[in-house]
């Protein structure tokens, strides 16, 4: 199974790209959530979603996992992210699943 491509019965799990930021911004508008994403909120919304997705690109160049799109079948609506991350802990690989 591939990792960055997979499908369930409702989703399909794919990367992220540079078409998803405009979709993507709307999460950095008035989110009590964002305090857990490591993003400077002082941006603009724009700005914040292309630097996030920029990490993700970055994960998925070096191996590192990263979050992924998902996406509902039925309308095919980006719905959210989620995946696994890596994450040193005490200077050992540890994987953490984040949504």
């Amino acid at each position: 199974m591939d990792y960055y491509s997979q499908e369930t019965d409702r989703l399909i799990l794919r990367k992220l790209t540079e078409n998803d930021i405009d979709t993507w911004a709307e999460f950095f508008v008035d989110n009590p959530n964002g305090r857990f994403v490591a993003v400077d909120f002082s941006l603009d919304k724009q700005t914040s979603s292309k630097f996030w997705i920029d990490k993700q690109l970055y994960r998925y160049a070096n191996q590192q996992f990263g979050l992924l799109a998902a996406i509902e079948k039925s309308p095919g609506k980006f719905i959210g992210l989620g995946g696994i991350l890596t994450r040193d802990f005490n200077d050992k690989d540890e994987f953490e699943v984040s949504y």
